[in-house]
């Protein structure tokens, strides 16, 4: 899934849609609120389609729990923990080992600018947690 503005706004929309635990989101409503967003940014609509995939990545890309549920005869969608929000995960813990790798890369040459920000950035993000946002 490329990384673009309109990705990135339409993970806020859905992210914000799925934390309303107390409205049922069907695809239509879904559909609606981030054509509705998009709209008012003067971005382009998108299909049911795209919003399939934007679900499928937010749950096999980015881990969020995202379940489906049925209500009624209609299929519904909402986040499984009540106060997850993908904008404010932290980063897995395999990114953190990469990160630490670099910075021990780092070390070894004499770019210890760069190894005082990474090590500032570990700092900032504390002990991994699920994803971190943008990837």
């Amino acid at each position: 899934m490329p990384l673009n503005k309109s990705f990135l706004r339409r993970m806020e929309v859905l992210d914000a849609c799925f934390s309303r635990k107390y409205k049922r989101w069907t695809i239509a409503l879904l559909l609606n609120s981030i054509n509705e967003r998009l709209y008012m940014l003067d971005i382009p609509r998108i299909s049911k389609r795209t919003l399939y995939a934007d679900i499928h990545s937010m749950q096999h890309e980015f881990n969020a729990p995202i379940e489906r549920y049925k209500y009624g005869n209609k299929i519904c969608y909402r986040y499984s923990q009540a106060n997850y929000s993908i904008l404010k995960a932290g980063l897995l813990e395999e990114d953190v080992q990469c990160l630490q790798t670099v910075t021990n890369l780092l070390r070894k040459t004499n770019e210890k600018e760069l190894v005082q920000q990474l090590e500032e950035i570990l700092e900032r993000f504390g002990p991994p947690s699920m994803v971190f946002f943008c990837k």
